[in-house]
């Protein structure tokens, strides 16, 4: 239960400053035409850009001076339909990942709370300010503001409003740290209330922030396919268009040459023209074969393929995909490239939404859930799949919040109603057939004699010391291990250190008495 807000003891943010609850559902930079935080701007960069110029940019923005940086950020996402695609493609397959909320401890306060976190992340808005955050992909960072609300039991993010980037100066102390534009301090800005933003600054690569957006990475490559455009359509315009040529004779007089002239120019408009006998007209059209036009587009798609790469890390699924297993082995790549940006996403709401809400909701002494993005991997969560049949009948003890969150499935709530486990309707259609009025079926002939053996051989606990001493490796490496390629790659050692001599015996005794008997039977 929340603590009442007049009994709210004091609490402080990550730089410690005080948290100020009377000011948490304010927006502190929502923009207005009369401050420095405009809605609307003409500033433009990509139009005028060429090697010196975009030399000047880079150098600007990492020395802290990012307007011009970000302003052609946000303009080839623009401009350049490939870039955007692929870029659009990593935002999306990051911010599509459904949130997964583990408790604290297993006491009942933590798993309420992490109940009241999912109820959190499923209220509307949650998919849109993935999708504003991981704009820091192309810029360096991303800067979302929070206002709160306490309109029922509980604090909740009202509305998460994405704030442009370029309202935002550097910290020059650190180069990491947001500092906000206001009327009060337009040259360095003031520092962000703690509790009311969400700041996401991936690690792309070491160093600064506004160094590691894939805009800087992008930014030469883009520049040269616009040159190569821009000569190709060039070329497009002289001679993708019939030259016209008119032919005089030496005899021709100025009247003669400017009625060649004229027919010349309706050619262009009316298609049409008349000249002289002692005159000849003709179309010169461009030599066909490989020549500059293939040269420029062969120019742009190599620079497209490099921004698959530095934006997707392959061109596979992108570009050229020549075959379905080689897409597959790139796209395998792809999903690193996913994973890891869903684990830094985690990261910044984990300390800038969930560890807050859980502070103002439940004190700053109570342990938030811990939120994860697991990215979707069918070859992982088959053999999840595949390793919780095979162990947990077998006795394996396995947190059921942790299989749920391995296949995005939320912890039920209290009075659901809930799935239930069933014989398959093959099965059970074959057993009402053999059981009439409850009544167990007539077993053909030996099934009694075989029904007895494998009491012999396996009731009363026998098979458990039959298989206890072989699974035992393979159940102590699955509690040792905390993810499942530590699980894999002990699974060696744990199949040289299985016991079978048991289960051997077992079974050694078990075919000895059904061939006695066996033979028995047969006897006349």
């Amino acid at each position: 239960m929340a603590k009442s807000k007049s009994q709210a003891p004091a609490l402080y943010g990550p730089d410690g400053r005080p948290v100020r609850r009377r000011e948490l559902p304010r927006e502190r930079a929502a923009p207005s035409r009369y401050s420095l935080r405009q809605p609307f701007s003409d500033r433009r960069v990509a139009p005028w850009l060429n090697p010196s110029k975009l030399m000047r940019v880079l150098a600007d923005a990492a020395m802290g001076e990012t307007e011009e940086f970000l302003t052609l950020a946000e303009e080839v996402e623009e401009r350049d339909l490939h870039y955007a695609s692929v870029l659009g493609t990593r935002k999306r397959a990051a911010a599509l990942i459904k949130p997964a909320f583990e408790p604290a401890s297993p006491s009942a306060r933590d798993r309420d709370i992490a109940a009241d976190a999912r109820a959190l992340a499923a209220r509307p808005g949650w998919h849109r300010m993935c999708h504003c955050l991981l704009d820091a992909l192309g810029k360096g960072y991303a800067a979302c503001e929070i206002a709160w609300e306490t309109s029922g039991r509980l604090w909740r993010p009202r509305k998460v409003e994405w704030r442009d980037p370029r309202w935002f100066r550097l910290d020059r102390d650190d180069g990491r740290a947001l500092r906000l534009v206001t009327e009060a301090d337009s040259a360095e800005g003031e520092p962000l209330e703690p509790f009311q933003w969400i700041v996401h600054q991936p690690e792309l690569k070491s160093g600064l922030p506004v160094r590691g957006g894939l805009a800087r990475l992008a930014a030469v490559a883009i520049m040269c396919k616009s040159f190569a455009l821009t000569d190709w359509m060039r070329f497009g315009e002289l001679l993708g268009i019939p030259f016209r040529l008119g032919k005089y004779g030496p005899g021709a007089s100025e009247e003669d040459i400017g009625t060649l002239l004229s027919a010349l120019a309706s050619l262009q408009s009316d298609g049409a023209g008349a000249v002289p006998d002692s005159m000849s007209l003709e179309l010169v059209t461009a030599p066909s074969g490989q020549g500059a036009a293939e040269f420029h587009r062969t120019l742009a798609d190599w620079i497209d393929r490099q921004v698959s790469k530095g934006v997707l890390g392959q061109t596979m699924t992108s570009d050229d995909g020549s075959s379905r297993s080689q897409a597959e082995v790139h796209d395998r790549v792809r999903q690193d490239i996913c994973e890891d940006d869903a684990i830094q996403l985690a990261e910044t709401l984990q300390r800038d939404l969930v560890d807050p809400w859980t502070a103002l909701n439940f004190g700053a002494e109570a342990e938030p859930p811990r939120l994860s993005l697991p990215a979707p991997d069918p070859d992982r969560r088959k053999a999840v799949l595949e390793a919780l049949g095979a162990l947990v009948p077998l006795g394996a003890r396995v947190d059921e919040s942790w299989a749920r969150a391995q296949f995005g499935i939320p912890d039920p709530e209290e009075g659901a109603a809930l799935l239930e486990p069933g014989l398959d309707p093959g099965l059970a259609d074959a057993a009402a057939r053999g059981s009439g009025s409850g009544r167990r079926a007539d077993p053909g002939p030996g099934q009694d004699l075989l029904a007895e053996l494998e009491e012999r051989a396996l009731g009363g606990g026998g098979w458990r010391r039959a298989m206890d001493p072989m699974l035992a490796p393979v159940i102590e490496l699955l509690e040792r291990s905390e993810t499942l390629e530590q699980f894999e790659a002990g699974m060696a050692d744990a199949l040289g250190e299985m016991d079978d001599s048991e289960l051997r015996r077992a079974l050694a005794a078990a075919t000895f008495a059904a061939r006695g008997l066996g033979d028995a039977r047969d006897e006349p």
